[in-house]
């Protein structure tokens, strides 16, 4: 492939890769840190396996219409990756610079792709590109009130359903009283790990089978279902066995259901998927004959030259300002308790 690219391809190519490689560096710090997240580390493998799917069946070459504001995009694009480095660099846990970050690289490889192949390309390539948000932890705000909403929903219809059952339960508000003890539904018992899990796998699956739009929707809202279905279904077990057998016992059994739920909404997933893909037809691609132009795209050297010197001032800016004002804290302090 590389091969038939001009010089400033290349040269693009190399600018855009390594934007992508400063950017996963970055927000995997988050999905090494939350384990809801952990998942973040595939996601770039499953990216890379997608485009170099579609780029087997990407369609004819088209010219780029608005190739100049393609490209005043990029350069401001980099240049918002220069100061979101900045931002960024003392606390990497922070969500908005991730997204920001997110943001702005999805935004320069759509260009170039615009660049290269026109409407057409943009189109094509679009969802592998955008995969990347999957993996970008929530906002705060958005996910703190779903995490609890999601904690208070489990533990009401958890409830509901022990009571049929004639198993004597009380809500208090995340908290499930029973006659053995408190079984509190934290961050971790939410179902918010499964939910988010789920969804990547329903984006996952529906690319992998090249659904239709219709029935990615359909496979995304069923994962949805499964997630929150398998989730009550574990905390119902879980209050279940600690009616029966007390506290102890129904910690063994936590992480295992967790797993378990992982493993329903995968194979559950699975299947709708297959089904789905038999039932519908996949999406119509164009596959190139080999004498097809690749598609060389338009891309000034100056362009491509000044993405990788964005890039590379970007990060000696940040090393240097932070390491700078280190440098002038080096100072301690010394903490003791007076009694009065």
């Amino acid at each position: 492939m590389l091969r038939n690219l001009t010089i400033s391809s290349r040269l693009c190519i190399a600018a855009v890769a390594l934007f992508w490689l400063v950017a996963i560096y970055q927000i995997g710090a988050q999905w090494s840190l939350y384990p809801q997240y952990s998942y973040g580390w595939a996601v770039p493998l499953l990216i890379g396996f997608f485009a170099m799917r579609r780029w087997q069946t990407r369609p004819a070459h088209e010219g780029a219409s608005s190739a100049t504001l393609a490209k005043w995009l990029m350069i401001w694009l980099a240049a918002g990756f220069f100061i979101t480095r900045l931002i960024q660099e003392p606390n990497l846990i922070w969500r908005l610079p991730s997204w920001l970050m997110g943001i702005e690289v999805v935004g320069i490889t759509l260009a170039a792709i615009y660049l290269a192949g026109g409407k057409s390309w943009l189109k094509h390539f679009t969802f592998p590109v955008c995969f990347i948000f999957v993996a970008v932890p929530w906002l705060r705000p958005i996910e703190e009130p779903f995490i609890q909403g999601l904690a208070r929903f489990n533990a009401k219809t958890t409830v509901e359903i022990l009571s049929l059952l004639g198993i004597p339960v009380l809500q208090q508000g995340n908290v499930i009283e029973t006659s053995r003890g408190l079984v509190g539904i934290d961050e971790a018992c939410s179902g918010v790990r499964s939910f988010q899990a789920t969804l990547m796998l329903s984006l996952f699956f529906g690319e992998f089978y090249l659904l239709k739009t219709r029935a990615r929707w359909k496979l995304v809202l069923a994962g949805i279902a499964l997630a929150l279905g398998a989730n009550i279904l574990r905390t119902a077990t879980l209050v279940l066995v600690c009616t029966q057998k007390g506290l102890k016992t129904m910690e063994q059994w936590h992480d295992p259901t967790g797993v378990g739920i992982l493993v329903v909404c995968f194979l559950g997933l699975w299947g709708i998927a297959r089904i789905s893909s038999g039932k519908t037809n996949a999406m119509s691609v164009h596959r190139p004959s080999s004498t097809e132009e690749t598609g060389q795209g338009c891309f000034p050297k100056t362009l491509c030259i000044s993405l990788g010197l964005a890039l590379v001032l970007a990060e000696i800016s940040t090393e240097f300002w932070y390491r700078l004002h280190e440098n002038k804290n080096t100072h301690s302090f010394a903490w003791g308790v007076e009694n009065s």
